[in-house]
Parts: C-alpha cells; sequence; structure tokens
C-alpha cells in the first residue's frame, strides 16, 4: 500500500529539509535557498505557493532524486498554467540543468 496523502503535508522553507510525525500525521519540509523563496501568498496565516511555483518546486525536487505519486510527464495540468508566470519564475533559478528540464517538461521550447 502506497502513502497515504491525506495524512501527510509536503512544504518548502528555506533551510534544510526537515520532517516531523505525530499521531499518524506526517509534515515534511523541504528545504530551498533563500533566492528562490517566492511566488506564494499568505493566506489565513497559511503561506501558499502559486501553481506556477508549486509545479517547479515539483520538477525541482523531481530533479533531485524525489519522487511522487504522480507521473510529472503526464499528469500535470499545464493548460491552467500562467506560462509567461512560469517564464518568469524560472530566471529565478541559478542551475542551467533546472531550467532545461523544467522547459522540456513544460513544453516551453
Amino acid at each position: 500500500m502506497g502513502p497515504d496523502p491525506r495524512r501527510r503535508i509536503v512544504a518548502t522553507k528555506v533551510g534544510r529539509t526537515r520532517r516531523y510525525a505525530a499521531r499518524g500525521l506526517e509534515v515534511e519540509h523541504l528545504g530551498i535557498s533563500e533566492h528562490l523563496a517566492f511566488g506564494c501568498k499568505t493566506v489565513d496565516g497559511i503561506r501558499l505557493a502559486s501553481a506556477e511555483k508549486a509545479i517547479l518546486d515539483i520538477l525541482y525536487f523531481h530533479l533531485r532524486g524525489r519522487r511522487y505519486v504522480f507521473d510529472i510527464y503526464s499528469d500535470l495540468n499545464l493548460g491552467k498554467l500562467d506560462m509567461e508566470r512560469v517564464r518568469s519564475y524560472l530566471r529565478h533559478y541559478q542551475n542551467p540543468k533546472f531550467v532545461v528540464f523544467a522547459e522540456r517538461v513544460l513544453e516551453l521550447k
């Protein structure tokens, strides 16, 4: 049986990756560099990433070895993304390998 996403929260934060578990719930904070902490807004005290930033975070961590319960090549709904915003966000990434990978997966080139 695979992971139960209803009992798991995955989020990003500046700094090192941390994992917490209690009472059957898991929280994983994936660590990012400070220059990649953008594309979010706060709603009712909770920091939420835009869809464009969330997709880039998924691709970023995929390239670093993280795997998800969905297929990044076929299960992402790219039709609802603001591709100009994605391009703007990609300028923040300093890893050319990641930028090329993201552009290919998101069909930007």
